[in-house]
């Protein structure tokens, strides 16, 4: 029997353990694959261990799925989360020359771990991340973090932000691009016209 149930990712994480659970031990399903948000990957990965339920995860990229919260009923067949970001962090350090810097992500797990990449390999060859502000997941007002950001810093935008002005704005992945990267050199060069004289 092939079992397929679609839910909005705006749905409660409780609500998908619930629907999954119920798939499992009320309809007789063999395997899960999904889902898609690596906040319910998360949520579902106890439940999993605790049943020996096998489970196929193509979309979900939560690092500690497969890392620090293994399991081995868990494959998942796609990517870490941190992995577009790393090769970013030492990019910018060596060829921004940016040295200092100040990320604004957005507060889940898949926002971590995406400026976690980046904050490693960024470290790692150098520099330093001095603020990290944390925004709600959806947030289409960035003023009130920007304005929070400390001077004199770069600011990095995270991959994160790509997929928002895409699926959230219609932009094309070019246009996304080109938006944010307009925008993190807008915000280091008024962060930098801001640093006192000396």
């Amino acid at each position: 029997m092939t079992v397929m149930v679609k839910y909005s990712i705006h749905e409660s994480v409780a609500s998908k353990v619930g629907v999954n659970g119920g798939m499992v031990e009320g309809q007789g399903i063999h395997v899960l694959i999904g889902p898609l948000s690596a906040a319910v990957g998360y949520a579902l990965r106890d439940y999993i261990e605790s049943k020996k339920f096998p489970a196929i995860y193509p979309i979900v990229s939560g690092e500690d799925i497969t890392q620090r919260k293994r399991t081995p009923y868990i494959t998942r067949t796609g990517w870490a989360s941190a992995q577009p970001s790393h090769p970013f962090g030492k990019w910018a350090y060596d060829n921004l020359k940016y040295r200092r810097i100040a990320m604004i992500g957005f507060d889940f797990a898949f926002g971590w771990e995406v400026a976690g990449g980046f904050q490693r390999t960024f470290e790692e060859a150098g520099g330093q991340v001095v603020q990290k502000l944390w925004s709600p997941l959806g947030t289409s007002d960035f003023g009130p973090y920007l304005a929070q950001l400390k001077r004199d810093l770069a600011v990095a935008v995270s991959a994160e932000a790509l997929f928002t002005l895409t699926d959230l704005c219609g932009l094309s992945p070019e246009e996304a691009i080109a938006s944010a990267t307009r925008t993190a050199a807008t915000l280091t060069a008024a962060a930098f016209a801001q640093r006192p004289a000396g």
